[in-house]
């Protein structure tokens, strides 16, 4: 988010994360596994299945573990191997 926005784009970019955090929270009840954490590969399409025109860029995040960690205080992000040479990054939420 460029500090070039108008106050209304400023304000909807506020009210847009919270909806963000509110899907994050959901997705995470749904996809969280037995040691709590939500693999962010499953997270990711389904926000875009629930909110079609999400995007972590319109947020100043490339990629959704971006956005996950610049909250410290809502999620803590574990990354761990998955197959081969593939790493998971998973996040759990703290409220």
């Amino acid at each position: 988010a460029s500090s070039s926005g108008t106050l209304k784009e400023k304000v909807d970019l506020v009210v847009n994360i919270q909806e963000i955090h509110s899907l994050l929270k959901i997705a995470y009840e749904k996809y969280q596994n037995e040691a709590g954490f939500a693999n962010v590969s499953a997270v990711g399409p389904y926000i875009k299945r629930v909110k079609p025109d999400f995007n972590s860029r319109a947020y100043g995040y490339a990629k959704l573990p971006e956005l996950l960690a610049a909250y410290p205080d809502k999620y803590e992000i574990t990354k761990y191997k998955g197959k081969g040479k593939v790493n998971i990054i998973a996040y759990r939420c703290k409220d």
